[in-house]
Parts: structure tokens; C-alpha cells; sequence
């Protein structure tokens, strides 16, 4: 039974068979063109809802209007003051002046010193925190905000008090300020603020790491700007500082467990200080999965407002305003602190994906992607016979005769093509190395269709493309054409003879007098072979080598040989010297190389497992360890799980706090134990309290703390030491902690974290009988393994 073929819907040419609707070259290109960050799945009922909402909208202003009723969530309620109430308790100045100086500002125009002053001296929040604007920096309190936080924004609508009404404005300073750090460091797709051997790794923080991040920063920022820090607990800002850079130096290893431990070793009083919903959320996540596809760089932050990356049809990103309004505000701020499984990040993610749907049907030949596509067609269609179509390649054919395939792939240096030449060997006709054409810039912004159309043009007059490149010139020089043969060498010189390979000749006169071009050399039977890297590896090029070891070796085991590309397709025999053969030759290697791609589509997800499993051996392999070790060896060892009481910035900011208010605590004639074999042990006469110090420095700031206390030495024996208390604690005990805390703090390299002295007690009078104490004064902290318990923010 016959049947009417149809057109490709991206290129409009090429015919297709029944239920197709894309040639497999456009089908290749645009798998391409889609940013393989772009993983996540949406519900179907919540995108039709939402495109039917959307429907006929044009402008981005009019979709947000139209979403509004989906955005009024509960999760919102840490945005939301009573409705009736002011965010703003005191202007420096009127509300129309006000209104003014912020309208100069921002427009860079000229402030008097007056109105300078007042934005110095700050607005007055609900709360009685400070908004100050001085010169380009913006405060909170004693907290700076981050120079890329939208603080214009979030003052225009601090200028209309029917629109500020009822919204918590403090939050979204802080809120912006947390989440701008992660969406800084990825702006425009740039990663330079990552080091080489993570760009190489691909250890970027994926989206559930930047929420969990945010959400560990926003606790650091109100704490510290917060003028009531003696009523909080400055050790949930140590415990969020030991995470959040627990999580950094573990980045792709183990997020899961780490943020379970994380969880499970949260400070007392956590969940009753700040009631955010999102910290709720994150508590009842434990045990869901993070597997986030790698949805990262979802929003942009500037000075002037925020946007919200979303996605084309055609794959393309581009990005999209935030309306300036409180509600729409808080629910992309919100989304950012969420877990990627709660249902505001899932509504957050549908939006991303529906933006550019307005309830029709999208042509993708009218996308900038088919637009390129209709382009690199044209640039074919100029080529004529030297460029040809054959499934998901293309056949290009250069000015003296060398052919290349062309097609869809990672080629070297990052670029979006593969360009293999076709040589031969004898009578039979196979790929070459890869070849590299590519300067290694980006070409995001470039559509795919475009880099395709200008690499055939510049492949098919590639005598030219040469005197730019010079790894093509390269090719050139040691490679005789395709369809030269020795016995018709001359025949096949005078035929292509043109001022261009005149300009070949005379530019590699210098080389040696033995090659293809020249009239009295002779065609090189050995080519040499060019260095082939595989392009599909992320790790480095000096690690490579041990990870190809370790999968060679458990190939070998489970009857997986291990081989190239190249030696992995066949072989095909020309019949004849001619262009025609040269085709069909070609067309039956395209055949061959797409089944074997099918073929080995289970090898090559086993392969990725693979990686993964033995990244960590590799790790083990010198030299790779010895920066890791150094590092390591530079600050305290991390004994326990992530954000554990007993390592980190939380050791000295609780720990040994508790040892402090242990020992002023304790009356006259009462006594402190040092003990121990291998490490000492730190214990008290009426308290429980129990202490491993790890090195000479614990064991030091311990005994300068017992002496400045009133301590002195009673016993000392081998691995026994014991001090009584005799005096009063000196007059200027906490000064001097302080100091010698901020001594340590600074020696060990420690940079924002919280200063340490926050958390030590000014020491009292010493009482004649035993106070009565807390509960974390008998707890035993020891180094070794305690039962743990899960904990539950309730149930603080």
C-alpha cells in the first residue's frame, strides 16, 4: 500500500515517512541545541492549566497578571506582614521626597548633601532594622547585601505604600541578597569562578545544592543583622557556615547524605527562631531524592530587577522580567529556598518551561532555530554537488579534493560539531581522527543551524579556510586528497590546478620537498595520525589516564574489549575511484556508525555508571591527592557528620563556650581533669560535660582559659592532669578570650564565619554552691561514636 510522503516541519525539504515530523539531521541538531541542564519534569494538568491561563497574552507584564491567582500560596506567608501594617516605621524624610531622592538615585541623578544624609541615615523597618543606601553599597543593620541584589527594584516598591503594604520588606532584602550569590557566580553561562579541575570535573552546585546554600546564607545574614544577636543563638550561624562549606569542598559527592546529617545535627532552637516554611520543608525532604537533573542557573539578579531563565520549543533559553510587584517577587524568591520536589519549585519549574506557549500550536521552522536551519540549508543548496545530505550528516568536499563528514556531537574544544575527514587505505575508505576547527569561544548565543553553515562554507573552500587555521593547514599538508592515486598522480595535479593550490604550494614551500602537491614528490604511505582526545569525558586530561586504566581493566572482566570509534566501525571498499563511489561509500559508513551508536547506547550508560563508581579511585591515584591532602591538612580534621557540634566553626563557637561557662561556673576548691593516652580528654567535678582536645592548640586554649578562670595546677602526672580553682576570675578574662580567639580564628584561615567570642559568657562572681545548669553542660562530646538521633524541627 503506497503513501504520500510528507516535510520535514523544521526544514521544509526533505520527506519523511508517517508519524515523522522531523528529518533526522534537524532531529539531531535540535537534541543539540537543548541545554542538557533542562531535565525536569512537569506535571501535564498544571502546564495545560497554565498555558490556558496564558493564552493570547503577548507581553511578559500580561502573563504575570494572568498567573497571579496560582501564586497566592501559603508558602509566601515569611513575605507577609498583617495586611493592614507598614513595613516602613520611619522615612528619614516625607514620603514625597522620599519618592524623589529614590527616583534621582537610581536614575543617576544629582543628590544634595541633605538628601545624601538621609539615605545614610536609613529607613526605619517595622522591626526597628535599618535600610541604608551609602554610596553603591546597601545595609541592613551591620549586614552588607550583596552588590547585585535588586535593590532598585525592591525600592520602587518601597515608594508606593498601598503597594508595600502588608509585605515584610527586611525578607526581601535578605532573601535576594542570598539567592544573588548563587545566580552571580553562573550569570550568562559563566563559570570562570569555578577552577579548572571543576569546570573539568563538572562539579557545578546543581539546583538542589544553591537552595540548600541560599538557604544556609539567609541564616548567616539575619543573624548577623539582626540588633537583638544576644537573644538568637550565634551557634545556628556557626552551624550554617560549617554546612555550607562542608557541602562546597564535597561538591558532587554524597549531597544527600551530607544534607541528611545536616538535618539531623541542626542547634537547638532553630525551627522556633525562624518559623520559615521553607526550613520546615527542607526538614520533612530528608527523605526524598535530589536527583535535581542538574536544573541550574534559573534565575539572573541585577541592581534593576530580577529575571527568570525560561525555554523555547526549539530548546533555546532566553529570559524573562519579573513584574515589579510584591506578590510575583516573593514567589520567585521563595521558589529559590524550596526543595526542587515542593510544589512551589514545581510551579516555579512549569512557568520556566510554558513561558513561551500562548495556547497555539508553535511552528518550529519559524523559531530562530528553523530560521538557521532554512539557513544552513541554503548554504548546502550553494555548495551543490560538493556538499551532500545523508540521514544525520553531511558530506562536504574541500577545493583539491578531501572530503570530511559533518554532524551533531562534542568536538574539540567544546565545540557543538564533529568533523571527521574520510581517508583511505589501500582500496578501502574509513574515518580520520577528528579535526579541530574550533577557537573554543562560546557560541551559546549562536544559533546551531548558523556554526553548521558556516563550517560548510569555510569546509568547502577549505584551500582558504587553511591560510586561518592552522590545524586544517595541517591536515592539508600530510594528507593527499582522497581520490589521488599514484599511477594518475599527475593527471589528478594538472586537473585541480588553480591559483589556490599555487598559494598552497608557495605558503608550505618550506616543508619538506616529499608531499602530494609538489610536481617531483611522491604521495606519503604512512599519514600520521592525529592526537584524538574523547570528547565526551569531563575529567582532566593528566586524570584521564588512570580512569581509562580502571574501566579498561573491568571491561576486560565482564567481556566488554575495550576499543576506539574508529576501530569500531568497519571498514567500506571502494569499487572505483570516483566522487559517485565516494558517496556510497560514505553513505554505507554513515549506516554502519549509526548502528553501532545503537548498539552500544546500554555499553555507554553502563560506562557513565562507571565513572562515577571509580571517580574516587581515581582520586587515590598521585598526583591528583596531594593538593587535596595539603588543603586537608591545613584546618581542622572534620571527624563527623556535616554540621556536627564537634567539628568546624561550631567546636569553637559552642564547644568550647560550654567548657568556658563550665569552668566559670563551677565554685572554689572545685576541680577540671585532664586525661588520657593518645589525646586528651577534657572533664569537670560537678559537671558531665565531656571534651576530646584534638591538638596542642585545644590543649593550650584550654589551659589559658582554666588560667585566666582563677586555675592553677594541683596534680600532673604522665597522662593526668588536674587544676583547682583558687581565685576569682581576672578583670579582663573576656577581653582576652576574645583575643586569643580571634587570634586562632585568623591563623587557621577562617573567612565568614562568625567571630567566635560572640558565644562566651562574661564570667560572674563566683557562687559558694553549685548553680543549677543546663542540660548542655553534661552532654559528652567526645570523638567517639555516639548514637545519633534523628532530630525534627518540632521537636525542638
Amino acid at each position: 500500500m503506497s503513501h504520500t510522503p510528507h516535510l520535514c516541519q523544521i526544514c521544509n525539504i526533505r520527506s519523511l515517512e508517517p508519524n515523522v515530523d522531523k528529518c533526522e539531521l534537524c532531529d539531531s541538531l535540535l537534541k543539540r541545541s537543548k541545554s542538557k541542564e533542562w531535565k525536569f519534569e512537569i506535571e501535564e494538568h498544571e502546564r495545560d492549566y497554565l498555558i490556558h491561563l496564558m493564552a493570547g497574552a503577548k507581553q511578559s507584564p500580561t502573563k504575570w497578571r494572568r498567573i497571579s491567582q496560582l501564586l497566592e500560596v501559603e508558602e509566601l506567608d515569611w513575605f507577609r506582614l498583617q495586611p493592614s501594617q507598614d513595613p516602613i516605621k520611619t522615612l528619614p524624610c516625607s514620603e514625597k521626597e522620599f519618592q524623589e531622592i529614590i527616583e534621582l538615585r537610581f536614575s543617576n541623578g544629582p543628590l544634595t548633601d541633605e538628601q545624601e544624609s538621609y539615605l545614610r541615615r536609613g529607613i526605619q523597618l517595622h522591626d526597628n532594622s535599618v535600610l541604608s543606601l551609602i554610596g553603591q553599597d546597601c545595609f541592613l543593620d551591620h549586614f552588607k547585601l550583596h552588590p547585585s541584589t535588586p535593590i532598585r527594584m525592591m525600592f520602587e516598591i518601597m515608594t508606593k505604600p498601598k503597594v508595600r503594604l502588608g509585605w515584610n520588606m527586611k525578607q526581601f532584602f535578605l532573601a535576594a541578597s542570598a539567592l544573588t550569590q548563587n545566580a552571580h557566580r553562573l550569570n550568562d553561562g559563566d563559570r570562570r569562578n569555578y577552577t579548572f579541575f571543576e569546570r573539568r570535573r563538572g562539579q557545578f552546585e546543581t539546583a538542589a545544592q544553591e537552595a540548600f546554600n541560599a538557604m544556609l546564607r539567609w541564616l548567616g545574614s539575619i543573624i548577623i543583622c539582626s540588633r537583638e544577636r544576644q537573644e538568637l543563638n550565634s551557634g545556628i550561624q556557626a552551624w550554617s557556615y560549617d554546612v555550607n562549606a562542608y557541602l562546597h569542598e564535597n561538591r558532587q559527592r554524597n549531597f544527600i547524605e551530607h544534607y541528611q546529617n545536616a538535618i539531623k545535627n541542626i542547634p537547638e532552637g532553630l525551627y522556633t527562631l525562624f518559623p520559615e516554611p521553607w526550613l520546615h520543608a527542607w526538614n520533612e525532604d530528608t527523605n526524598l531524592s535530589h536527583d535535581d537533573h542538574r536544573q541550574v542557573n534559573c534565575m539572573r539578579f541585577t541592581p534593576e530587577g530580577v529575571k527568570i531563565r525560561c525555554r523555547r520549543k526549539d530548546g533555546a533559553s532566553f529570559w524573562v522580567n519579573v513584574l515589579t510587584s510584591p506578590l510575583h517577587l516573593a514567589f520567585v524568591l521563595s521558589a529559590g529556598f524550596y526543595p526542587i520536589q515542593h510544589k512551589v519549585r514545581r510551579l516555579f519549574s512549569t512557568i520556566q518551561a510554558c513561558w513561551s506557549h500562548d495556547g497555539g500550536v508553535q511552528n518550529l521552522s519559524s523559531t530562530p532555530f528553523g530560521v538557521a536551519i532554512q539557513f544552513l540549508q541554503g548554504c548546502i543548496n550553494v555548495a551543490g554537488e560538493n556538499s551532500l545530505i545523508y540521514r544525520n550528516a553531511i558530506l562536504i568536499k574541500g577545493v583539491f579534493g578531501h572530503y570530511y563528514e559533518l554532524k551533531a556531537g562534542m568536538g574539540a574544544h567544546g565545540a557543538p560539531y564533529i568533523l571527521r575527514p574520510l581517508k583511505r587505505d589501500g582500496t578501502t575508505m574509513k574515518y580520520h581522527s577528528s579535526l579541530c576547527v574550533h577557537n573554543g569561544r562560546s557560541q551559546k548565543k549562536l544559533p546551531i543551524g548558523d556554526t553548521f553553515g558556516s563550517v560548510v562554507m569555510g569546509i568547502t573552500n577549505d584551500a582558504i579556510t587553511s591560510e586561518q587555521i592552522e590545524s586544517l593547514n595541517e591536515y592539508l599538508l600530510f594528507n593527499s586528497p582522497l581520490l589521488m592515486r599514484s599511477q594518475h598522480r599527475t593527471q589528478f595535479l594538472q586537473s585541480i590546478q588553480t591559483p589556490l593550490l599555487e598559494r598552497f604550494r608557495q605558503r608550505n614551500s618550506r616543508s619538506s620537498s616529499s608531499r602530494w602537491f609538489t610536481d617531483d614528490g611522491a604521495t606519503p604511505q604512512d599519514e600520521p595520525e592525529q592526537i584524538r582526545l574523547d570528547e565526551g569525558w569531563p575529567q582532566p586530561v593528566r586524570r584521564r589516564g588512570a580512569l581509562n586504566r580502571y574501566l579498561h581493566r573491568f571491561r576486560e572482566m565482564r567481556g566488554h574489549p575495550f576499543h576506539t570509534d574508529e576501530d569500531s566501525i568497519e571498514r567500506t571498499t571502494l569499487e572505483d575511484f570516483t566522487h559517485r563511489e565516494v558517496v556510497l561509500a560514505w553513505k554505507r559508513l554513515v549506516d554502519q556508525s549509526l548502528r553501532q551508536s545503537l548498539g552500544e547506547s546500554i555499553e555507554h550508560m553502563f560506562d557513565e555508571d562507571m565513572r562515577h563508581r571509580l571517580h574516587h579511585l581515581v582520586r587515590q591515584d598521585p598526583p591528583f591527592n596531594i593538593e587535596r591532602r595539603f588543603r586537608h591538612n591545613q584546618r581542622n580534621n572534620r571527624l563527623h557528620g556535616c554540621g556536627d557540634i564537634r567539628d568546624g566553626e561550631r567546636r569553637w563557637c559552642e564547644v568550647f563556650a560550654r567548657v568556658w561557662e563550665c569552668m566559670s561556673e563551677q565554685p572554689l576548691n572545685s576541680t577540671i581533669q585532664m586525661f588520657g593516652v593518645d589525646t586528651q580528654v577534657i572533664g569537670f567535678e560537678h559537671y558531665k560535660l565531656k571534651v576530646t582536645l584534638r591538638t596542642k592548640d585545644e590543649l593550650t586554649f584550654v589551659q589559658k582559659m582554666a588560667t585566666l578562670l582563677g586555675y592553677e595546677l594541683l596534680v600532673e602526672r604522665g597522662d593526668f592532669c588536674t587544676m583547682i580553682r583558687r581565685h576569682q576570675a581576672k578583670m579582663d578574662a573576656r577581653i582576652e578570650i576574645a583575643r586569643m580567639l580571634n587570634t586562632l580564628q585568623e591563623r587557621q584561615g577562617v573567612k565568614g564565619a562568625p567571630p567566635r567570642w560572640w558565644n562566651y559568657t562574661e564570667p560572674r562572681l563566683v557562687n559558694e554552691e553549685v548553680s543549677s545548669s543546663k542540660w548542655q553542660l553534661h552532654e559528652d562530646l567526645r570523638d567517639h561514636p555516639r548514637v545519633s538521633k534523628k532530630f525534627k524541627f518540632d521537636e525542638l
